[in-house]
């Protein structure tokens, strides 16, 4: 079995589907979710290094979208039991660290640009998700995108650095998907 070469562009592709996913299936479509995160890794050269992007990645999305959850931001529907956010953000939050070294990579070298380009680009997509369904917001839609694009100017500009180091870390490559893309 060959397996396509992972390109931006699937990369890109593969995050919409991760999105949509998370938004429109929510609690109902967590294992999807997860295993379209898995299927990410699985197509990584250097899988152990991408997980703990993700992982550092989605601890400070989690962390900042639990206190905005706390402060009354967010209101989910039903509300979550674990944490402060459901389960599907927590795997919304991993596919998007799984796209900074590849269809976003372009950001990476560009802290202050990914910081200014989330600035306006995430409340833009949490109000796409409010209008699916997923969320509603505590605070007027003024409030709520101010402080959702300065969260987010703030942690992309800590994922950018998490990124670049991560690129410059040596680790084991993915044995399996090398063998299995020169079968």
């Amino acid at each position: 079995m060959k397996l396509p070469n992972y390109t931006k562009l699937l990369n890109f592709l593969w995050y919409q589907s991760v999105w949509f996913t998370a938004i429109l299936g929510r609690e109902a479509f967590e294992p999807v979710l997860f295993v379209l995160l898995g299927l990410h890794l699985f197509w990584c050269d250097n899988w152990r290094g991408e997980l703990r992007l993700m992982l550092g990645c989605g601890l400070l999305g989690v962390l900042a979208d639990s206190v905005l959850s706390l402060a009354g931001l967010y209101l989910f529907d039903p509300t979550p039991t674990v944490l402060p956010i459901p389960l599907w953000l927590v795997g919304l939050w991993l596919g998007f660290a799984g796209t900074l070294n590849h269809s976003m990579s372009y950001l990476v070298s560009r802290p202050w640009l990914a910081s200014a380009a989330s600035l306006a680009a995430a409340p833009l997509s949490y109000f796409a998700g409010e209008r699916f369904g997923a969320v509603t917001f505590g605070l007027d839609a003024q409030a709520a995108a101010i402080t959702i694009g300065a969260t987010w100017a703030v942690l992309m500009f800590m994922f950018t650095k998490l990124a670049a180091g991560q690129k410059n870390i040596s680790l084991p490559q993915n044995r399996n998907a090398a063998q299995l893309r020169s079968a």
